[in-house]
């Protein structure tokens, strides 16, 4: 017959003893702590990429408004500078919103085009010289009295833009 040493049966009795996470040979599927493991490492990809998609969103919606108020600028300054119409042109910024007009003052009638900030966009600062809130080019040079600077916040996270008006009409972005 065959007989097997003590140690040869303790090594057996040992090695038939399974701890709950372990598969017998013939277990097929996974246990249920491999399951919520899983579903664990997903909610957090899940959770990180919505931050991610919600901070790049954000970040292109500040960029989209700066450039759009910069390009509203610069077509004012172009429009007066070419006398298109024999007119003046200007931008007025008022609550959430920008608006391109005709003239030299601002009148609701002669707007031309309006650029409203995305809902997570806000105007942090207008700190324009000689007027809260207008900027009227001049018809010759293409300058303006109304030249400083217009910074817009992002609501949802700490980032921020600059418009810059030179005295001499010129614009640029800082973001």
């Amino acid at each position: 017959g065959f007989t097997e040493t003590r140690e040869e049966q303790s090594k057996a009795r040992f090695r038939s003893v399974r701890t709950p996470f372990q598969k017998s040979a013939s277990s097929t599927g996974f246990t249920l702590l491999e399951i919520l493991i899983t579903i664990a490492i997903i909610g957090i990809i899940t959770a990180i990429t919505i931050v991610v998609f919600v901070n790049l969103r954000d970040a292109e919606a500040l960029r989209r408004d700066t450039s759009a108020i910069a390009s509203l600028l610069e077509s004012a300054r172009v429009h007066t500078i070419s006398s298109k119409n024999n007119q003046s042109y200007g931008v007025r910024i008022e609550n959430n919103a920008t608006m391109l007009f005709s003239g030299t003052t601002f009148d609701p009638g002669n707007v031309i085009a309006t650029e409203t900030l995305h809902g997570t966009v806000r105007f942090d600062e207008i700190d324009l010289a000689n007027t809260a809130s207008t900027i009227v080019f001049d018809r010759i040079s293409g300058a303006t009295d109304n030249y400083g600077s217009i910074v817009l916040e992002s609501t949802r996270r700490a980032a921020s833009s600059s418009i810059l008006i030179e005295q001499t009409g010129s614009v640029t972005t800082a973001f």
